[in-house]
């Protein structure tokens, strides 16, 4: 974990110092380069940040999900459209098979349905091989239950893993790969679907690729749905484009 985080932020700092100096030249690819690459450690940085606070949270305190009505399909899409440039940057095709009138529901968090998704697709995205693809399908399990799977088509996971997939900070031997991150995504994952009542598990074949799936309660028809994944914009733009910010560091001040 310790040189997950030290890694970008060397980077940060370093390409910080060249940018400085190539500030009175007019090379101006040369600062693109470095801006771009400042922004890249950034914001790996941030999402690894994240998790180890978002874990840590749920370790002091326990999870307490607002429930509502969720349209899957909705929520999905929301999911992918969030993935879809990390997606194309990989050279990975993402794929919803769904029927256009299908309006299953399940009772859920939208934060935390959003959050376990997203990093399913992730995981997908990032354990994948060039030019392959990771497939969301959603089923109906029992009478009160509905299942979204996220099928990849990396490496798969050796069975004898298997047991540790959902340890934190455990990658399964890939802590000196190139690929990011430090482990918690999926313990995290984990904790935030036994918070809404659900199940969660994986199947997986060597060369095959992984499945990784989540049950959860369905929602009956004719209950009053609240709207699912906000959009932030959409939510902006009713308050007429206003932004509180509360900042007390200088450095983020002049970002405001």
């Amino acid at each position: 974990m310790s040189h997950e985080l030290r890694t970008p932020l060397n980077s940060i700092l370093g390409y910080a110092r060249l940018l400085n100096g190539y500030m009175k030249l007019p090379d101006r690819g040369k600062i693109d380069h470095y801006s771009k690459e400042i922004i890249s450690a950034g914001e790996n940085l941030l999402g690894l940040v994240t998790q180890i606070l978002n874990y840590a949270e749920m370790e002091t305190y326990s999870v307490d999900p607002e429930l509502e009505r969720i349209e899957l399909a909705a929520g999905i899409r929301a999911c992918l459209a969030a993935m879809k440039t990390r997606a194309a940057e990989a050279i990975i095709i993402l794929r919803f098979e769904a029927n256009a009138e299908d309006h299953s529901a399940v009772w859920a968090d939208e934060n935390c349905l959003h959050q376990i998704i997203t990093t399913f697709l992730s995981n997908g995205i990032k354990y994948n091989r060039s030019g392959g693809s990771v497939t969301v399908r959603i089923e109906r399990r029992a009478k009160i239950r509905m299942r979204i799977t996220v099928q990849d088509t990396g490496d798969g996971i050796p069975k004898g893993r298997m047991a540790s997939l959902f340890e934190p900070f455990n990658r399964l031997g890939r802590e000196s790969s190139n690929v990011s991150g430090i482990g918690l995504g999926l313990a995290i994952a984990r904790h935030l679907v036994n918070s809404l009542g659900g199940k969660l598990g994986v199947n997986s074949e060597i060369g095959e690729g992984s499945t990784f799936w989540v049950d959860l309660p369905e929602a009956t028809p004719g209950e009053v749905k609240k709207q699912s994944f906000v959009d932030g914009n959409a939510a902006a733009r009713s308050l007429g484009n206003l932004v509180l910010c509360v900042e007390d560091n200088r450095a983020n001040m002049q970002f405001a």
